[in-house]
């Protein structure tokens, strides 16, 4: 039955189920079980009331009961039928959950709490909503779920700063959850409603730069893939070698061999730890490597040759390189050695897609195998009725002997196939694509407002300027008036002075001219030169 349930063998698990049931051998425990996956089978199937049915005929003494309560709940959940799948999910959570309680128990109970936060949620009851994702233990595997629900009920009840507490513990106890980028939306959504709109920037960007992380680290595994594939065709070229004793061929593919785990090395350093140290490195030291190599050989040949001179200035140049290799970069501040770990749930999907990916190939491999091994076992068959008829006894022994251990290999075959199908890793529900174009969105309406505020700022300056503008414009112009009248002033004041200074100089003129410019005298007075003239005369 659970191989026919792991690989989707419909009508096989039908016929083992109904023999179960008919198995008069078969105990109350494995009767539970067998309904229990009944129930499980029809509820994928969608034929939710044979999975009602099938639940209904597990007692509640069995260890099953629980289990196939919740998945009761669930079923009327899909049918949107409440009024059913609240008691039952009430009922779930009632259950005691100490340090000592079964852990299907505890993670039942958590379950049932997260579902009913999940109704109370879509049905508008956010403080009811509240409770039950509060009541979920931190211990619990789906907690980061707990987290979320609580962020966005406290978003609805308009307490933003819990809603933000929430989706930071999230993000900083959940390093890869699922609700990563829901988280950091939201974180950035309460912000911006916080008025810290370049922190809710930051939060958008993660988001949107994440996408490009997923694509570097999906790069990367597809180099890691291309670069065991040619560690296949070099194992498949070194058995030949081997087998054909080809000593050249089998020393230079050992030597592509190592290069290759080399690089391989590198590429496992860069894809699980992100650590880009080696390779930014890599290429310059690996030349010093040489330049050392070289020196040594040039010291050796000098000294064959008695060239001291030359053998000297050789070690020099090594020593020189040698220290240059022990503080390379040394006082380099190590920064982004480790990207992919900024961004764990992009490495996460983009890993899981990668070992969905090889785990499907596997299993398509070994079923290839197992029908390959059933061709064999009728071919065997055949042989045997071949030998029957001719009597050849040693060869239907040898045919048996082959027999047993193809039908063994194949059982052993069909045992690991359902392993492997069993740990198949389901895809990371992150839908990031959602959550990167709100993202985006709210960064641009971030930017767009940012730049509308700064525009309005500048327009507001701008505003002011032309005021100030004016103000100094009007005082420029009173200034001026003012200016203006201290020069008609001036004006006046040197034409009045000129005007008296004139009026001066006439009155002066005038004074002279009537007081000295006219003799008053009644004698004239002789000059003297004739009084000269005159004592010289005898």
């Amino acid at each position: 039955m659970q191989y026919a349930a792991t690989f989707q063998l419909q009508q096989d698990f039908l016929t083992h189920y109904d023999r179960l049931l008919k198995e008069p051998q078969a105990d109350a425990r494995q009767r539970a079980f067998a309904h229990y996956m009944a129930a499980n089978r029809f509820f994928t199937d969608n034929d939710l009331a044979a999975s009602i049915r099938a639940i209904d005929a597990i007692p509640s003494s069995s260890e099953y009961h629980m289990p196939a309560q919740m998945l009761l709940a669930i079923v009327h959940l899909n049918q949107n039928d409440f009024a059913k799948a609240i008691p039952i999910l009430h009922a779930l959570t009632d259950e005691a959950s100490y340090p000592w309680t079964d852990l299907q128990t505890a993670y039942i109970r958590n379950t049932a709490l997260l579902k009913l936060g999940l109704i109370y949620y879509q049905r508008g009851e956010f403080q009811n909503a509240l409770s039950y994702f509060e009541r979920v233990s931190q211990g619990f595997e789906n907690y980061d779920q707990a987290l979320i629900g609580q962020a966005w009920a406290s978003l609805r009840l308009g307490d933003y700063d819990r809603s933000l507490a929430r989706s930071s513990q999230l993000l900083n106890d959940f390093l890869a959850s699922q609700f990563t980028y829901e988280a950091l939306t939201l974180a950035g959504h309460c912000k911006r409603l916080l008025q810290q709109p370049l922190s809710a920037l930051n939060a958008y960007r993660y988001v949107v730069r994440s996408q490009n992380e997923k694509e570097k680290k999906q790069a990367y595994n597809r180099e890691r893939e291309t670069a065991a594939a040619h560690e296949r065709e070099l194992n498949r070229l070194e058995s030949e070698a081997l087998d054909k004793k080809q000593a050249a061929l089998y020393a230079e593919i050992d030597k592509i061999k190592e290069q290759l785990s080399g690089h391989l090395e590198v590429v496992n350093s860069r894809t699980d730890s992100g650590s880009l140290l080696l390779q930014d490195y890599y290429d310059e030291r690996l030349e010093l490597f040489n330049q050392l190599d070289d020196l040594e050989a040039v010291i050796e040949i000098a000294e064959q040759e008695g060239r001291p001179d030359l053998a000297e200035q050789a070690r020099k140049q090594l020593a020189r390189i040698v220290r240059v290799l022990e503080t390379y970069r040394s006082d380099q501040e190590v920064v982004n050695t480790a990207f992919l770990l900024d961004f764990p749930l992009a490495a996460k999907e983009a890993s899981r897609e990668y070992q969905r990916t090889n785990l499907t190939e596997v299993v398509r491999d070994l079923e290839l195998e197992k029908r390959r091994l059933e061709r064999n076992v009728d071919l065997v068959s055949e042989y045997q009725r071949l030998s029957r008829n001719k009597g050849d006894a040693g060869s239907r022994n040898d045919l048996d002997l082959l027999e047993a251990d193809l039908s063994h290999l194949r059982d052993r075959l069909s045992v690991l196939r359902k392993s492997v199908a069993d740990v198949r890793p389901e895809p990371v529900a992150a839908n990031a694509e959602l959550w990167n174009d709100l993202a985006g969105f709210g960064l641009t309406d971030i930017i767009y407002k940012e730049r509308s505020s700064r525009l309005n700022t500048i327009d507001q300056y701008a505003e002011r300027l032309k005021g100030i503008e004016a103000v100094l414009a009007e005082r420029r112009s009173e200034i001026e008036s003012r200016l203006q009248g201290y020069e008609n002033d001036i004006r006046r004041l040197q034409d009045s002075l000129l005007s008296r200074k004139i009026q001066l100089e006439q009155l002066e003129r005038q004074t002279y001219f009537d007081k000295f410019y006219f003799d008053k005298k009644e004698q004239e007075q002789e000059g003297w030169e004739e009084q000269l003239n005159r004592t010289q005369t005898p």
